[in-house]
């Protein structure tokens, strides 16, 4: 008796198996009529079901699932892969891998074999017992996104200070109580991601990263903040507290913060601010002031008075 094998393609890229059928997730570019003169044999069925998405018949004694896919990628009609969370399987491909998750694995090292993924610009280690990065790291030259939060960090990991083409940054909730003054070198950075550690302050440097575009250091115990916060006229989203992860115990913010004028949202839960800078809300792309429960309610209320372009919200 003939095998059947019926598989579906969908865009996206994911396998699903089970008795008497096999279901793929495959994006696929091409048209019906493609599909079908790509094959004398084996394909028994062909039907759309939507952009992209067909169910397909296959007779396995004359086309496997395997050789109907390899055709289909020879004749460019399925986007190759590059986002994996599986290193095994994405050092099959390790020339085209772009990403890499390995977030909730338990790891208390970071795997040698991610040193072979020279394109590599995603990297997510969230969710481990990490507390250091191998050297090799460096290597990483093409790596712009980097995801340590949730790890047992103490120490600021010094390979990171050589990611120069480092986009975005993550290393919340571990146990940094500094940052290094390199991190001023990290120009290219958009976002920095630094709440839930136990720093004390800020250096000077971190101001130098002019295309932040969202901070993020709630829940430390930092108490000023320096004017210096003036040069970030990219920042858009400013995280001092947050309700539920804690805040800093800042009583007022710079006088001057009319540099930021990209600003968009500013979150103040539980700081010890009682008040807010003329120069903060004259801002022309200010929308949001998350304010911290430590602001008198008539300071509050004439502020919405005042404001009416700002939403003010004190949940």
């Amino acid at each position: 008796m003939k095998k059947l094998i019926t598989l579906i393609l969908f865009l996206g890229l994911s396998q699903t198996a089970f008795a008497g059928m096999s279901i793929s997730k495959i994006s696929t570019t091409c048209t019906e009529a493609q599909i079908k003169s790509y094959f004398s044999q084996g394909l028994t069925g062909l039907r759309a079901m939507g952009p992209g998405k067909f169910m397909v018949t296959l007779n396995t004694d004359q086309l496997s699932k395997d050789d109907f896919n390899k055709t289909l990628r020879q004749k460019g009609c399925l986007e190759k892969k590059t986002s994996f969370k599986n290193l095994e399987e994405a050092l099959k491909n390790a020339e085209i891998v772009t990403s890499l998750d390995l977030s909730r694995q338990n790891l208390t090292e970071v795997p040698a074999g991610i040193a072979k993924l020279k394109n590599l610009k995603t990297l997510g280690l969230t969710n481990n017992n990490l507390s250091t990065l191998p050297d090799w790291v460096v290597e990483l030259k093409s790596l712009e996104n980097l995801y340590l939060s949730n790890n047992q960090f103490t120490v600021f990991p010094k390979q990171v200070l050589q990611l120069a083409s480092l986009k975005k940054l993550e290393i919340a909730n571990n146990k940094l109580t500094s940052l290094p003054t390199e991190i001023g070198d990290l120009t290219q950075l958009t976002l920095l991601s630094i709440g839930k550690n136990q720093l004390k302050n800020l250096p000077d440097s971190l101001y130098n990263l002019t295309n932040l575009e969202d901070l993020k250091i709630y829940g430390n115990q930092i108490s000023t903040l320096s004017p210096k916060l003036n040069n970030l006229t990219h920042l858009q989203k400013f995280m001092v507290g947050n309700k539920f992860h804690g805040g800093n115990p800042i009583q007022a913010l710079p006088s001057n913060l009319g540099g930021l004028v990209s600003l968009k949202s500013i979150d103040l839960p539980q700081t010890q601010i009682t008040n807010l800078p003329d120069s903060l809300l004259a801002l022309p792309n200010l929308k949001t002031i998350w304010v911290p429960a430590s602001m008198p309610p008539e300071t509050l209320q004439n502020l919405k008075q005042k404001y009416k372009a700002i939403t003010f919200l004190n949940m």
